[in-house]
């Protein structure tokens, strides 16, 4: 699904977490790494509209760690091709199976007739809510245009076409209301360019989800979110600043204070973090497996795969934290 914004850092194969719109990480659908060689999760700062997944795990997460690309690219504009991320990921966030399903329990729980996924990425979770809510018809916005391809063909091999739609456009642009939302690791898109630097801004992103909601329509909100006291070595992957993110009690305020009931607030487990790291880092290992040692490229595969590890294993491991609240409109 999706992903976190501002997690930056070079994403080895296409996205999925979804970008709903402006420039976001990869958690969700997660989630936000430094853009990598394919593509750029979603087609960043396009202001279109997740993870995951982050973040939506694997958001579309996310996250999107941006740390500098290799100098092959930088230089040349070339860099290696990896494996897509849905080969190693099913949503783009840090999202267990059995968090997954509680959230699909929640969003059909009512037995909602419209369903719109923001930055939905290759749709995943769309699909499962669909599937868990046979009269529901969905909607899923990404901007980037490879991953919503990919949704399409997911649909259309579980049988879903004729009741989900997914399009490459911007999240900003959908009106009406929907019996229920999904937003992961997609807040930038109503916020300032995540290339700003500035903090997250939930408010605006809470505001703009309540306004398509009808009163007592449901909300999955999956966000980044600081789950310990953010240290130099895990700012430094991300914005460098130790107010991009919130705790979780504030925003679970935020949610109140913008127009929501909190039925639940949880976060994910240090188990999904390491489960959704391992799979976006994958397609460096598989490359560095499929190819010779000596190969032109393998020098700049092996210091994206260190660099992107050293990022999360030295810095943000245990610090960034990704949360997911199930809201309902009031």
């Amino acid at each position: 699904s999706h992903t976190c914004r501002n997690h930056r850092m070079e994403v080895p194969g296409e996205t999925g977490a979804g970008n709903g719109g402006r420039d976001r990480g990869t958690f969700h659908s997660q989630s936000q790494r430094p853009q990598p060689p394919t593509h750029r999760n979603g087609s960043r700062d396009g202001r279109s509209a997740t993870s995951s997944t982050s973040w939506e795990v694997a958001d579309t997460t996310r996250f999107a760690n941006t740390l500098a690309p290799g100098p092959s690219y930088v230089e040349t504009g070339r860099m290696p091709t990896f494996t897509p991320l849905h080969r190693d990921l099913t949503f783009l966030s840090p999202l267990s199976e059995a968090r997954a399903a509680r959230l699909v329990g929640f969003l059909t729980e009512d037995e909602p007739s419209t369903v719109l996924d923001v930055g939905c990425g290759w749709g995943e979770l769309l699909l499962r809510v669909l599937e868990a809510a046979p009269a529901a018809r969905g909607f899923g916005v990404d901007l980037d245009e490879d991953a919503i391809a990919g949704a399409h063909r997911h649909a259309v091999d579980r049988g879903l076409s004729d009741r989900a739609t997914f399009e490459a456009t911007d999240a900003r642009e959908v009106t009406g209301t929907y019996g229920a939302v999904t937003c992961i690791g997609s807040s930038q898109i109503w916020g300032p360019s995540v290339e700003e630097a500035q903090p997250l801004d939930y408010a605006a992103a809470l505001t703009a989800l309540r306004s398509l909601l009808p009163r007592g329509g449901r909300l999955v909100y999956g966000e980044g979110i600081w789950s310990a006291t953010p240290t130099p070595a895990a700012t430094a992957p991300l914005s460098g600043r130790d107010d991009e993110f919130i705790r979780l009690g504030a925003l679970v305020d935020l949610a109140k204070s913008h127009g929501f009931a909190v039925t639940a607030a949880h976060e994910a487990d240090q188990d999904e973090w390491d489960v959704f790291e391992s799979g976006f880092a994958a397609g460096y290992a598989r490359w560095l497996v499929e190819h010779d040692a000596d190969d032109p490229d393998a020098d700049e595969v092996r210091t994206l795969a260190a660099r992107q590890h050293t990022a999360y294993f030295e810095g943000y491991r245990g610090i960034l934290g990704l949360a997911y609240l199930q809201l309902v409109a009031v």
